[in-house]
């Protein structure tokens, strides 16, 4: 909270020229812009889906003097470093904002999105933008003036990429390989390294995620598991689902997918899982 100025009562002698009105005047602290405006929202990947799949999305949002929100979001893949999402606005009226908040959680597998600290996310998205340049430095940056929210990277590219992918970054050197082989590939379009996941989680309420896999058209139940089938592939099996009393584990066969696969089930259970072991295995 600003406080406000206190005037003071300042002595004018015989032989002293008066103050101008510019001179006498309190002097103003300027408006406050980019990491100094007030934190409205600060959202970062999913950990668990961050952690199987190496990709995320990152959204800082601040609230502007007259009232309006300036945000920013950056989507980004490690498996894929260069083909960065960016999108924002300095300018937003607070009930759009709302509702384009409202939409990142909505959308229909979407990499999902959790509450974090504004350094958190800060730390996504410089990592994120520089590991981007260093695959391709004719990268076009995004707007400063709407990128301004997450503030100055520390340390430059270097530090924000060891932020990231360093050895206390935010992702592990084993899944930052698997990512950066997927990358080196040289995959067309629509293809994916073939990579055997394995993951397994704690489920906080079994009796409630078993009946939301069951109504799941997505998901067919066999004798022993779930058959995730994916009407946007057609129906085809992608992976399996496996629910022992409060353990949950699945498989699938690309980082990609496990994204997905993590993500759909982080939704059924509205939350209530964790993960417990994350496995990457390539596939011959």
């Amino acid at each position: 909270m600003r406080r406000k100025p206190s005037l003071q009562k300042r002595r004018v002698t015989l032989d002293e020229t008066p103050p101008s009105k510019e001179e006498a005047a309190p002097s103003r602290a300027p408006a406050a812009r980019g990491p100094r405006r007030p934190l409205v929202a600060a959202l970062v990947p999913d950990a668990d889906v961050w952690r199987v799949s190496g990709a995320g999305r990152t959204l800082i949002a601040r609230r502007r003097a007259d009232g309006r929100i300036a945000w920013a979001s950056l989507a980004f893949d490690l498996k894929d470093p260069a083909a960065i999402t960016f999108f924002g606005n300095s300018e937003t009226e607070e009930g759009p904002f709302e509702e384009i908040l409202d939409a990142l959680y909505r959308i229909e597998d979407a990499l999902p999105v959790i509450g974090g600290t504004a350094s958190l996310a800060s730390r996504f998205a410089h990592g994120a933008l520089a590991l981007a340049r260093a695959v391709d430095p004719s990268l076009t940056l995004p707007d400063p003036n709407v990128f301004s929210v997450f503030g100055e990277p520390r340390g430059g590219d270097a530090g924000s990429l060891a932020a990231l992918t360093g050895a206390d970054g935010l992702c592990t050197r084993e899944l930052f390989e698997r990512c950066a082989q997927e990358a080196s590939a040289g995959l067309a379009d629509g293809e994916a390294l073939a990579v055997h996941v394995a993951m397994a989680f704690r489920a906080h309420s079994p009796t409630e995620l078993e009946r939301a896999l069951a109504s799941d058209p997505d998901f067919g139940r066999t004798e022993h598991h779930f058959a995730w089938r994916p009407a946007r592939a057609s129906g085809k099996r992608l992976g399996s689902v496996y629910l022992e009393g409060s353990i949950l584990e699945a498989e699938t066969v690309t980082l990609e997918l496990a994204g997905l696969l993590c993500g759909r089930l982080k939704r059924l259970s509205q939350g209530q899982i964790e993960l417990t072991r994350a496995e990457h295995r390539p596939l011959e």
